[in-house]
């Protein structure tokens, strides 16, 4: 038999050329493999994407409404400002009046003093029982 004659060829010829079949299916179920690896891979990113999102809501929504309650007690602070200057005016004409009636209180008692001297030496003169 020469070179070009009926020999039989050593590979499956609808495998194609120079393949065995053990590596065609070798090389679809690492194409399988490798493509749902890419598919699981790309399902995790996903589900972080989602996540990270979701927290940044989250972070927004919090520092929103952080930002709205110091709004809020900064205008309660300012409220409690103006009240303070007029209580603290009102607070002044008070301890003014409290002065002005400590001083008159402090003529009557020695004005009642005075009195009760008076009256002390006069009962001297008056013979009781």
């Amino acid at each position: 038999m020469t070179a070009n004659s009926d020999t039989k060829p050593s590979h499956d010829p609808i495998v194609g050329r120079g393949y065995d079949s053990l590596m065609s299916v070798l090389l679809w179920f690492s194409l399988v493999v490798g493509l749902g690896a890419f598919a699981a891979g790309l399902g995790v990113a996903g589900m972080r994407a989602i996540e990270a999102w979701r927290a940044f809501r989250s972070l927004r929504r919090r520092t929103t409404d952080g930002i709205a309650d110091v709004f809020r007690r900064l205008g309660q602070i300012e409220t409690r400002l103006a009240t303070a200057g007029a209580t603290a005016t009102e607070l002044d004409e008070a301890r003014a009046r409290l002065s002005r009636t400590l001083e008159r209180a402090s003529i009557l008692a020695a004005a009642a003093s005075d009195a009760r001297l008076l009256t002390g030496s006069l009962r001297g003169f008056i013979p009781t029982k």
